[in-house]
């Protein structure tokens, strides 16, 4: 992967290598972005002004002010393609000089604005105290220095720009911290092969008591609240500025007027309730952002017509009636034993002040954070931010104004999440071992000397993503989409193999195709169809299919045929559509609703027909289809007698992947 010449070498090195170890997870993919001891400059850093200055070989940090820092700007450009999320790993020596009461050294990092100023978050920050150094005087001169290695990770999505700052948080000009050396890595994490699904748990709040101050939340769990300006104290009542406990909103009685016996007939918060007034279910909430429709008539997709029942906030003032900060905050969730995350439900993020959600983590053995900006659902939205995060111990989240959490989700294993260090559990052996037939990959001469352009549509759409006997639309699949029975891996197999088989078609077509140029493009559809990439080379076409979320929801055959002869359309090669679904059209036809209805099929069979007739060939393959009329799909595909790659056991995939070059190459053929 770091082969491909992302970062090319500078004509000679300004700095000879630093002797020092960097400790990377062995399995981590990783390159050197810059490395820098201060001795001969300060190379992509930048000075802070007027209290920095670059000194006996150190860039010398002296007080606080607008200038105690160091700074580091790396355009998205020079991040390289690692997939959806940046992983960023920061190491730096240091010492100090001076120190006192409250001083520390912060790594700070911001991706974006916030009226116009670069909003810069916190991501590590080493405490000194008054008697630093004590009788070893580690960490006051450059021997004894202190080394910090820092891992976080951000969406490239979610960013403008990266800035890293070593920020001097000193209170006395004489107090001064010298940065000895720093070295930045950009990494790619392997693929994790994760261990059985552990009891999953929603957290949604329901067993506390609405007005309550709350810091132990049952399951192993506790949260801190600090407040940027509002009201956080302990259980006696006392405010506390250095973290204390949240509130427990009760949404459906936000307002006096609404129930909330805390609260007189004017006081509450109405952005705050659930379900949103406009709901067909009418509630207490009240707020553009939390309606049924948008303004256009189009689905809201932060629609809060479901009852969220308590929230945690953190209170604005010393009041009865609870009503969250306009200033902000964070919370602040501790688990007793590591986890793992899945998902965090916000109520009425506020648009342009959105919470910053850092996870932390140990996920291959060194810590890690993860670092996502919750989406903004405008007033009295209700949004989910989901992910897969081992080994998680904290959840941080950040809030910049108003806003609230109705519920984390998580599952907890006994003993923190596990790790398969041991082999897995092995079965007695058969009389003779049972194996696989494997099969010697295709090569064929159709393709060799004609340019060939491959689309790919993948469906993610619920019946991928659920068990046979139990097909649901998936939409919110850790939840709705397994039970004891399954594991997310194996509830969602059809769609882990999909990939699979995806990636290694790519990889297969090299061998039959020779020196002849070969593009791929990928659409992704459920609900509705999306391109997630255009033609382009094989190995891009695999970084994106390893980046596709799954969305779950109706299948909507039509509009994955259209997006991908539209990425065709223009092409003067043998162009061939691969179809990868595992049931029959359920939408498509504006004109009628979602179900199995013979228009959403109409509509499938119109597309296909027109892409044919543009001289596209298609072929089906259709995944352990519990349809009852899967052999429609057929129809679909090149094949006059309507024949179609069916798939019942991935084990096999050369035989199934053979069938699919050889469809191929009788393409370049004719």
């Amino acid at each position: 992967f770091w082969n491909e010449g992302l970062y090319p070498p500078t004509k000679a090195p300004t700095v000879a290598p630093l002797e020092r170890e960097y400790p990377v997870h062995a399995a981590w993919d990783c390159v050197m972005y810059h490395e820098q001891d201060f001795s001969k400059g300060m190379g992509k850093w930048k000075d802070g002004g007027l209290y920095m200055k670059r000194a006996n070989s150190t860039a010398q940090l002296k007080g606080t002010g607008s200038g105690a820092y160091i700074r580091l700007v790396l355009p998205l450009e020079d991040l390289g393609e690692t997939g959806p999320r940046t992983v960023v790993k920061l190491s730096y020596g240091f010492w100090v000089e001076n120190s006192g009461d409250g001083d520390s050294l912060q790594l700070q990092y911001a991706r974006d604005k916030d009226g116009g100023k670069i909003a810069l978050n916190t991501i590590d920050e080493y405490f000194h105290g008054i008697d630093f150094g004590g009788d070893t005087g580690v960490g006051t001169t450059k021997t004894s220095q202190i080394e910090r290695h820092v891992t976080f990770a951000m969406p490239h999505s979610q960013a403008d720009f990266l800035d890293i700052r070593i920020v001097n948080n000193m209170n006395g000009r004489e107090r001064i911290t010298y940065i000895d050396y720093t070295r930045v890595d950009l990494c790619v994490p392997p693929p994790v092969d994760r261990p059985e699904l552990c009891p999953a748990v929603s957290l949604d709040f329901s067993s506390l008591t609405p007005g309550s101050y709350v810091q132990d939340l049952g399951n192993g769990v506790t949260v801190t609240a600090i407040a940027n300006n509002g009201h956080t104290p302990d259980t006696n009542g006392v405010h506390q500025a250095s973290g204390g406990a949240a509130r427990v909103f009760d949404t459906l009685h936000p307002t006096g007027k609404d129930g909330q016996a805390l609260c007189s007939a004017d006081e509450g918060d109405e952005s705050l309730g659930s379900p949103n007034s406009e709901c067909p279910e009418s509630g207490p909430g009240v707020g553009s952002g939390g309606g049924p429709t948008l303004l256009d008539e189009t689905e809201n997709p932060y629609a809060n017509c479901d009852p969220q029942g308590n929230a945690l906030i953190i209170q604005d003032s010393d009041t009865e009636c609870p009503i969250d900060s306009n200033a902000g905050g964070t919370l602040v969730f501790d688990f007793d034993t590591n986890v793992r995350f899945r998902r965090a439900k916000f109520l009425n993020v506020v648009n342009g002040k959105t919470p910053e959600m850092t996870l932390t983590s140990s996920e291959f053995g060194y810590g890690r954070k993860s670092i996502t900006k919750v989406v903004g659902t405008g007033a009295n939205g209700l949004g989910t931010e989901e992910q897969v995060v081992d080994n998680v111990s904290q959840i941080s989240v950040k809030f910049n104004g108003p806003g609230s959490i109705s519920e984390l989700g998580f599952e907890a294993c006994p003993g923190g999440t596990p790790v398969p260090t041991n082999p897995l559990p092995t079965f007695p052996p058969t009389k003779e071992p049972t194996q696989t037939p494997t099969e010697a990959v295709f090569v064929g001469e159709g393709c060799k000397s004609k340019q060939l352009d491959v689309c790919l549509a993948i469906d993610l759409s619920g019946s991928i993503c659920s068990p046979a006997d139990q097909i649901q639309l998936c939409t919110d699949c850790f939840y709705t989409c397994h039970d004891s029975r399954y594991s997310v891996e194996k509830c969602c197999s059809n769609l882990n193999n999909q990939m699979k088989f995806s990636r290694k078609f790519i990889g297969a077509t090299g061998n039959f195709v020779g020196d002849s140029p070969r593009r791929f493009s990928v659409v992704s559809f459920a609900t509705d169809a999306t391109v997630v990439m255009p033609l382009d080379t094989g190995n891009k076409a695999t970084k994106a299919i390893n980046a596709i979320p799954y969305s779950g929801g109706w299948t909507n055959t039509g509009d994955a045929i259209h997006a991908c002869q539209d990425t065709l359309v223009n092409s003067d090669s043998v162009k061939v559509m691969v179809l990868l679904t595992d049931g029959t059209p359920t939408r498509g036809d504006p004109n009628k609703g979602n179900g199995g209805h013979q228009e959403h099929k109409d509509y499938a069979t119109a597309e296909a027909n027109a892409a044919k007739a543009a001289g596209t060939t298609i072929v089906p393959v259709v995944i352990n289809s519990g349809s009852s009329d899967f052999s429609y799909l057929g129809t679909l595909g090149s094949d006059p007698e309507g024949e179609m790659l069916t798939v019942k056991n991935f084990n096999s995939f050369d035989v199934i992947l053979n069938s699919l070059l050889k469809t191929i190459n009788g393409a370049c053929e004719s």
